[in-house]
């Protein structure tokens, strides 16, 4: 597999996890708990392809790389719970 079809599928794998992190926390109990939980889950979700996009972006070599480690410690922390 070509690396612009590789970006491509990574792409399409964010907007369905956004996609589906939405479809989530809209079936979360309305609890102050689970609102703040939600909040976090969704600003996480969202920056992790708001990273990537603007990554490819990117105008420079290194503008990329900085913005790919971005990008690679933002998927880190959603996995890992942490902000």
């Amino acid at each position: 597999m070509g690396e612009a079809k590789l970006r491509d599928e990574l792409k399409k794998r964010l907007y369905t996890l956004v996609l589906c992190t939405i479809d989530f926390l809209d079936e979360l109990p309305k609890e102050l708990v689970s609102k703040r939980i939600a909040d976090q889950l969704l600003r996480s979700s969202t920056s992790v392809l708001a990273n990537f996009v603007e990554a490819r972006a990117a105008s420079t070599t290194k503008d990329f790389t900085k913005i790919s480690k971005i990008f690679a410690a933002s998927v880190l922390t959603l996995k890992s719970g942490k902000k």
